[in-house]
């Protein structure tokens, strides 16, 4: 890992640009109240480097909406409603630490102030102003109309949010709202504005570049993003990562290849922010247009990386985890000839882990079964036969550094949804 070195931005506008393409009802909502609360934080007149923070929370505000119900009520312009995502948020970020300042601020960003009641955690800390800028940018966003022209929005908005003003919102970041409000350059921020490109110079002088273990952490954080969705995969990227870089240290790989194919496995299915939470969760088969939908998750994983430079041969194995030798897997059908040995290595990692997972309508597969069935693909040309012989001399040894991974990972998982990682 020592050769491989990328700047943090890259990877949180790539990522957060393909969660702003999920659904129609929120679509370019993280980069609307980044906009926002960039406008309100220099209008309260912030240190710079406070408002690149705030920058980085906005952005990332909604990670932990993984439900359909969550979604559904980010849409509603409500106030004392007990958001889950904000806690969810917080527990996928809090362990990054470049991200410690950003996952608090994501705690609180549903916090209501209270005339001042509100304005200390449950640890008599002060709230960080990100949050509570976060909030009512949030907030104006939701009560927009998009429909209708930008200057056609204040008298909306502030009908909307007027009555809670000092109950639900900071006065400071209220008055700082007021002025904006008057000015035309403020609303037409908001959807024709692009705070990476209008505060690039400021991106340059604060993101940071990062290598080595920074890298496994961050790529870890983004993973839970997509698992924590369903209890049937709520560790199955650590399960593939644990699984890939078995295979990689079994074949030969030195320790700097290893890490990198446990970056690739914690990436691998980040494309899935792109798929339809209702598909992601459906209880019963998928019709064919829905499998297709599916399909193209590994696409879109290849999307999001191809724009973090530094990244190009993780990126590779990563997505190419549903091709086959053949040609015959998707999306690009390549064949033997340009799938290397990490791509057939992370090819078999996910197999073996998605076979050995329970999910809805089976119990994880015993050894017997995941061998046939990968013996009667390597058979069909489809897998890598020397690294399936290689899996199944080392069967106890791979299988059982997954099998501890994913159950220790699993208490993450439990934590994050019941609130316990992120105390109030």
């Amino acid at each position: 890992m020592d050769t491989v070195k990328i700047n943090v931005m890259d990877m949180v506008l790539s990522f957060t640009a393909a969660m702003d393409s999920v659904s129609y009802e929120l679509k370019n909502h993280q980069k609307r109240v980044t906009n926002i609360a960039i406008d309100i934080a220099y209008e309260m007149g912030l240190p710079e480097r406070e408002i690149f923070d705030i920058m980085i929370a906005a952005k990332l505000h909604d990670i932990g909406a993984i439900s359909i119900l969550e979604r559904n009520l980010l849409t509603s312009l409500s106030f004392d409603t007990n958001y889950a995502h904000a806690g969810i948020g917080y527990a996928i970020l809090k362990d990054f630490k470049l991200f410690e300042k950003q996952a608090n601020m994501i705690l609180h960003h549903h916090r209501a102030w209270k005339y001042g009641a509100n304005r200390l955690d449950s640890n008599g800390s002060e709230v960080p102003m990100g949050s509570w800028i976060i909030h009512l940018a949030d907030r104006i966003d939701i009560a927009m109309d998009h429909s209708d022209y930008a200057l056609n929005q204040k008298n909306r908005v502030s009908d909307k949010l007027s009555k809670h003003f000092g109950k639900i919102f900071h006065p400071d970041v209220v008055d700082a709202y007021m002025s904006l409000a008057e000015k035309e350059y403020f609303w037409l921020d908001v959807n024709f504005s692009d705070a990476s490109v209008k505060y690039r110079d400021m991106f340059a002088k604060y993101s940071e570049v990062i290598e080595g273990n920074a890298i496994v952490d961050l790529s870890k954080s983004f993973s839970h993003i997509i698992d924590f969705r369903d209890i049937f995969t709520s560790t199955h990227s650590i399960g593939v990562s644990t699984s890939a870089m078995a295979l990689t240290r079994l074949a030969g790989f030195d320790e700097s290849m290893q890490q990198k194919m446990r970056v690739a496995g914690f990436l691998h299915d980040l494309g899935k922010i792109v798929i339809p939470i209702a598909i992601l969760e459906k209880n019963g088969p998928l019709t064919d247009q829905e499998r297709l939908i599916i399909n193209s998750h590994t696409y879109h994983t290849y999307n999001i990386l191809s724009s973090v430079s530094g990244l190009e041969d993780i990126n590779r194995w990563a997505s190419y985890h549903h091709e086959k030798l053949d040609g015959s897997g998707y999306p690009f059908h390549l064949k033997a000839d340009k799938l290397d040995t990490m791509s057939r290595i992370m090819m078999l990692a996910d197999i073996l882990t998605a076979l050995r997972e329970d999910r809805p309508y089976r119990k994880g597969m015993g050894r017997m079964q995941v061998e046939g069935l990968i013996s009667d693909w390597v058979r069909g040309g489809k897998l890598d036969k020397d690294l399936a012989v290689l899996l199944f001399s080392n069967y106890e040894e791979i299988d059982g550094e997954r099998r501890q991974a994913q159950e220790t990972a699993f208490k993450c998982y439990e934590c994050a949804l019941s609130g316990k990682a992120a105390p109030q």
